[in-house]
């Protein structure tokens, strides 16, 4: 009988392994034997957003604070004032989140909040990518704090979300809808003075917002995540200020 002859599926494994055991070596003189090293083989591109990498003379890149398939967030030092950032970005070619990315970053300018993360700045660097300089927030996502520690009393949430929903009245009244409010997208960032516990809720990730002026999702396009979205946006409702009070009645739901 023939020799089976190995599948492109496979071949094309092995080249993967052949080029992380070339990168392997080339890292060899500091690696120490036993010690688990993580490899990326990056496009030119993405080579500008990595560790050390300083973007268009203004930002150095420090570390990873989230990774996700459309991109990275990264703790980045603005060098002309040293204070510490945090820079978003979607991965290179996606042109659609790009201009969503920018859309956000113009949404948020003149929004002012305590419980609203601040952007400081928009860039499109010189490979034409674009990324977004905001507040830095330290802090464990309200999700991860109820995975960790479970429901909240009912006193304990009111008290966590009433400043949240001050700041959305803010938000709406720029004519700004965020439209996927959720525990993942709300950070407890303690903000007391000299380490005093003092929490404070904020509203991340306005990417997929929309106003009045201007909409990158159509009307007939559901967007948002099923378990806090309003009935009219599964009929593909581009949805109103109500649909955001929903969301935060659902994550109330969820902390009780």
């Amino acid at each position: 009988t023939a020799a089976a002859r190995p599948s492109a599926s496979a071949t094309s494994a092995s080249a993967r392994r052949a080029d992380a055991r070339r990168a392997a070596s080339a890292l060899a003189p500091s690696v120490r034997p036993g010690e688990a090293v993580q490899i990326v083989i990056v496009s030119s591109d993405e080579a500008s957003f990595t560790a050390g990498s300083v973007l268009d003379g203004r930002y150095r890149l420090e570390r990873p604070l989230g990774d996700g398939g459309m991109g990275t967030v990264w703790v980045a030092r603005q060098l002309a004032l040293g204070r510490e950032v945090a820079i978003k970005s979607f991965r290179a070619g996606r042109t659609h989140d790009q201009a969503r990315l920018e859309r956000e970053a113009r949404l948020l300018a003149s929004v002012r909040h305590p419980c609203i993360v601040q952007i400081f700045d928009f860039v499109r660097g010189d490979t034409g990518r674009g990324y977004v300089v905001m507040e830095l927030v330290a802090g464990p996502s309200l999700e991860a704090r109820l995975e960790a520690g479970g429901p909240f009393a009912c006193e304990e949430a009111v008290r966590l979300l009433l400043p949240l929903l001050d700041g959305l009245a803010v938000v709406h009244a720029a004519g700004i809808v965020h439209r996927d409010i959720k525990p993942a997208n709300i950070v407890l960032a303690n903000e007391g003075p000299g380490g005093a516990q003092r929490i404070v809720p904020k509203l991340l990730d306005f990417g997929i917002a929309r106003n009045d002026e201007a909409a990158l999702t159509q009307e007939g396009v559901v967007v948002g995540t099923p378990a806090y979205m309003a009935p009219e946006q599964f009929l593909g409702s581009r949805g109103d200020p109500r649909a955001d009070v929903w969301a935060v009645a659902a994550t109330f739901y969820d902390l009780v």
